[in-house]
């Protein structure tokens, strides 16, 4: 058995498609079935059923696609921690967010340091995390879901919650705190399908037997602060996601956003713990540490300033 056919066996499985995957291998359809042929002799099981032109993964298959993925993956922590020990480069640290903006001001500490280890910021829906650790696209995965099974730990970083913003003037401003409840009628301004708060906004309505009133998609914060204003809906923002906003404007001293009001949700489901999530088996770089110590200092100072009782209407 060799490391091709098993490289080759794992890109038929991913494709789904013996054409797609020599294509994307750069090797004629004939050569490729060749090789699997030959890996499935080794190993005395066919390790795809064929109907017609289609092939599917059959049982045999699945459990030698798992082995086959832990195989690259161990052959890849070698690699880092041989690297590692000979001192040799600038390690690459991919992180994946589920949370636009935990990083923001993070990237300012970076900066002092990127002559020791690079990093590069991956967008993820939720629903794309554990995946992405499993198969070691990315180092780490940042995200206000607990994701932790038997081959990923997780470590708590810090706690956040949802803040309710809403136009001047509004009726629901004359409440000092809101729950859910109130909010089900409302039009909402919110960030797209599966990024950002909405995933968990949509679990938290659901929790009180609806669906929010989504009115208008939009990523950009300070797009949705305006959008709030104009009254076209309210809004929900993450406490850090404010704090950055307020730093950006030099307000922090006065968490006041022109032409809104803001308000803290009660409800248990608008708490978010917000955490970093590893494989469990990952060698740890002089990198790896270097940036997991400046996170933690990061996500300790940044609970310092986000205090819930600022957005509590004066008395």
């Amino acid at each position: 058995m060799e490391l091709l056919q098993m490289r080759y066996f794992i890109k038929i499985a991913e494709s789904g498609n013996m054409t797609k995957a020599a294509e994307e291998l750069f090797i004629s359809q004939s050569s490729l079935s060749r090789t699997i042929a030959r890996l499935e002799s080794d190993l005395g099981v066919k390790l795809f059923d064929r109907i017609g032109r289609q092939i599917y993964l059959n049982d045999f298959g699945r459990v030698f696609l798992a082995r086959a993925k832990q195989v690259f993956l161990q052959l890849e922590e070698a690699q880092r921690e041989i690297r590692d020990l000979q001192g040799n480069g600038t390690h690459t640290i991919h992180v994946g967010i589920t949370i636009p903006g935990i990083l923001t001001f993070f990237l300012d500490r970076y900066v002092i340091l990127q002559n020791q280890f690079k990093l590069s910021q991956l967008f993820l829906q939720r629903n794309q995390a554990m995946a992405y650790l499993n198969d070691s696209v990315v180092d780490y995965v940042i995200s206000a879901d607990r994701i932790e099974s038997d081959r990923i730990q997780w470590t708590h970083l810090l706690n956040d919650s949802i803040l309710a913003l809403l136009p001047e003037q509004h009726p629901l401003s004359n409440y000092e705190v809101l729950s859910l409840s109130q909010l089900v009628d409302e039009p909402i301004v919110s960030t797209p399908h599966g990024y950002g708060i909405r995933p968990l906004m949509e679990d938290c309505f659901s929790t009180v037997g609806a669906s929010p009133n989504i009115v208008f998609e939009e990523s950009d914060p300070s797009l949705i602060f305006k959008l709030v204003c104009n009254n076209v809906g309210i809004g929900f923002i993450s406490q850090h996601n404010l704090v950055n906003h307020l730093k950006l404007e030099n307000c922090l001293d006065n968490p006041k956003i022109p032409g809104i009001e803001m308000r803290v949700i009660t409800d248990s489901c608008a708490k978010m713990d917000i955490g970093i999530a590893v494989l469990r088996n990952r060698y740890q770089s002089k990198q790896d540490h270097l940036f997991l110590s400046i996170l933690t200092d990061y996500c300790k100072d940044l609970s310092s300033v986000m205090h819930p009782e600022d957005y509590h209407p004066p008395i």
